[in-house]
């Protein structure tokens, strides 16, 4: 069923992906639902749900994480990336759900990361354009544009296993959105190809 929760995934095209997500059910009991509850705190790298920091050459990156609760009983966790106060990054995951259809199809179409390029870093010609390889967490939509030493790259994965809910067609629960010029230290397919849970923190 749909759930209040109207997630704005990836901040690069929010304006793409107000879509929402799927939930796996909701309240339940005719109880009224609750409104959402987001608390929001400072992370360190270790401690952060991915290791994305790792594929940055800066010693400047802070991030911040909200974590949200809705009434339904859904979770997502987002955590916004910042270098020397410029957002350059987000990851976000829906812990016991997954994004919408209209999400994924956002995320698989090969205009939203050019439009991002243009938003993010004024991008407009002179561009390579393709898609996301498949990371190993799971099966993976997106595209990336890469001009120079600048990086954009937008991209849908689903890394936990299909549920038992009839509405479960596997798509994605985790959405990784970056920009930024000179800060990557690997290959754009090399970033998005080596994006992990971090042990630890998947561990709790």
């Amino acid at each position: 069923m749909p759930s209040p929760f109207r997630a704005a995934a990836a901040a690069v095209v929010a304006a793409v992906l107000l879509a929402g997500c799927q939930s796996t059910g909701g309240s339940g009991g005719g109880s009224a639902a609750r409104a959402p509850d987001t608390q929001t705190a400072a992370v360190s790298q270790d401690k952060a749900e991915f290791n994305l920091a790792a594929f940055l050459n800066s010693d400047q990156v802070t991030i911040e994480r909200n974590v949200t609760r809705n009434g339904d009983g859904t979770t997502f966790i987002t955590e916004t990336y910042f270098n020397d106060g410029q957002r350059i990054a987000r990851t976000e995951r829906a812990v016991d759900t997954w994004y919408s259809e209209a999400t994924e199809a956002a995320i698989a179409d090969p205009e939203s990361v050019k439009k991002a390029a243009v938003n993010a870093l004024s991008i407009t010609s002179d561009y390579d354009h393709r898609p996301a390889p498949t990371n190993p967490m799971g099966a993976t939509t997106g595209y990336l544009v890469e001009k120079g030493d600048c990086l954009v790259y937008l991209v849908g994965i689903r890394e936990k296993p299909r549920t038992t809910y009839a509405n479960d067609q596997m798509r994605p629960d985790t959405i990784v959105s970056y920009r930024a010029c000179g800060l990557h230290n690997t290959s754009p397919e090399a970033f998005i190809l080596g994006l992990r849970r971090n042990a630890a923190v998947a561990a709790g």
